[in-house]
């Protein structure tokens, strides 16, 4: 369990690591000490020395919203946890993309 001290320190640790703009820190308490990074839509967590990205989903003027853990993996870098996590959002992207073109050629009859 990390001490405030050294979770402000993982934290800017952390980071350091992260590329682009708008990160802000959080370190909290709950039980111990906690730190993660966020930028809007997205934070990066560590957990048991490995990082993860949470993905937020909330409609504007709302206090919270919906929270998504992707199945984007568990890394050593949370920048490498960032890109994992933007591979597998452009996939399920497209995806849906692709879902909805179709409902709406053949199950709505609505053409392009």
């Amino acid at each position: 369990m990390l001490t405030e001290v050294e979770a402000r320190t993982k934290g800017a640790a952390m980071m350091r690591k992260l590329k682009g703009t708008g990160w802000v820190l959080h370190v909290h308490e709950n039980c111990g000490w906690y730190f993660s990074a966020h930028n809007k839509y997205i934070s990066v967590h560590e957990s048991h020395g490995k990082f993860f990205v949470l993905f937020t989903i909330k409609p504007e003027n709302v206090p919270c919203g919906d929270n998504f853990w992707p199945d984007s993996g568990h890394f050593d870098d949370p920048q490498e946890a960032v890109e994992a996590f933007m591979k597998g959002a452009r996939l399920f992207l497209n995806s849906a993309r692709r879902a909805v073109n179709h409902v709406e050629k053949y199950a709505l009859g609505m053409r392009r």
